[in-house]
């Protein structure tokens, strides 16, 4: 992790965009999105807007077509991977920016996107971090907070990068063969790997802040969230070459569904063998992971985080091993 300043630039030295926006029944936040892409800080004549509808059944063709200059592309099948790479076959941009429908990036975005990608040597993707709303659950802020904890400073450079929000080099994506169109999930953690496999350089910025609109707030929408987005951990673990990291990722949680899969028997037969350190042992893996973080130590938070993790494991190992279409929260 480093701090940076980065330089101000011409921006009539600024490349043209193109924002892929996939969609699918997005009707709640479609126009939310697309409104902040207009109030954008970046020269109109600079960027394109690409959404590519991927099957909808609800009224979110009609709320696109409200906007002017918004290209609407069709993909009625394939799987989000297919999609992204689908619009980005059309995008004209040497710079391609990926938003998901349900987000509301700061309108300086692609501002500090860019000048980020044109000043910092062989930086190739850029990201931004994910923005607390002023009405937010508890288990929201939770995570969210977790998942801002992990980037220190306001430049950070990391082996992976999360979808809903960040742009890329389009060399970068056609050297790279884009998405992994057979990942259900994942499909953002794989492609990240694959790229910081070639030596090329991802960067979270901390001044890039996106809304997210549809973010679990019920422990039955993170479980459920967390539980769909298992199912590609394996596959995205073989489908690119071996990361350490990932490994933990996928070995925790099945080791934790195995501990839950022995307490459950040891209760549910009396004639099973119980054994209270394997009891012990799944009350303290969450407890261990809580106090390895950088949040959730403090005596109000250190519960609910303790909570969070019992579910994030436990979602993640069933995941794994069964089938599960998109959870409908």
């Amino acid at each position: 992790m480093v701090s940076l300043s980065l330089p101000k630039i011409d921006k009539n030295a600024y490349p043209f965009v193109s924002i892929i926006i996939p969609v699918r029944n997005e009707e709640d936040y479609i126009q939310s999105c697309l409104h902040s892409v207009t109030k954008l800080d970046y020269s109109k004549e600079k960027y394109e807007v690409i959404v590519v509808d991927n099957n909808s059944t609800d009224s979110t063709r009609e709320i696109v077509s409200r906007f002017n200059d918004v290209i609407v592309l069709e993909k009625k099948t394939g799987t989000i991977g297919t999609v992204r790479n689908f619009g980005a076959r059309h995008a004209r941009g040497e710079i391609i920016a990926f938003l998901d429908g349900d987000c509301v990036p700061d309108p300086q975005w692609l501002n500090i996107a860019i000048t980020t990608l044109m000043t910092l040597r062989n930086v190739t993707v850029v990201g931004g971090i994910i923005a607390l709303e002023k009405e937010r659950s508890w288990i929201e802020e939770y995570w969210i907070n977790y998942l801002n904890s992990k980037y220190q400073t306001k430049i950070n450079y990391v082996s992976t990068i999360s979808s809903f929000c960040f742009v890329i080099k389009k060399e970068t994506m056609e050297d790279i063969g884009g998405f992994n169109e057979q990942l259900i999930t994942c499909e953002d953690s794989d492609l990240g790997y694959r790229i910081s496999q070639t030596g090329r350089k991802l960067i979270v910025h901390k001044d890039i802040k996106v809304n997210h609109l549809r973010n679990a707030k019920t422990s039955w929408e993170f479980f459920g969230r967390q539980l769909w987005q298992g199912r590609a951990n394996l596959k995205s673990f073989v489908s690119h070459k071996f990361e350490v990291n990932e490994l933990y990722s996928i070995v925790t949680p099945l080791f934790y569904l195995l501990l839950i899969a022995y307490v459950t028997l040891s209760f549910v037969l009396s004639s099973f063998y119980f054994n209270k350190w394997v009891l012990i042992l799944l009350i303290a893996i969450p407890v261990i992971i809580t106090l390895k973080q950088r949040v959730g130590r403090d005596k109000k938070c250190f519960p609910g985080y303790c909570y969070i993790w019992f579910l994030y494991l436990f979602a993640r190992g069933l995941g794994m091993l069964i089938k599960i279409a998109r959870w409908k929260s």
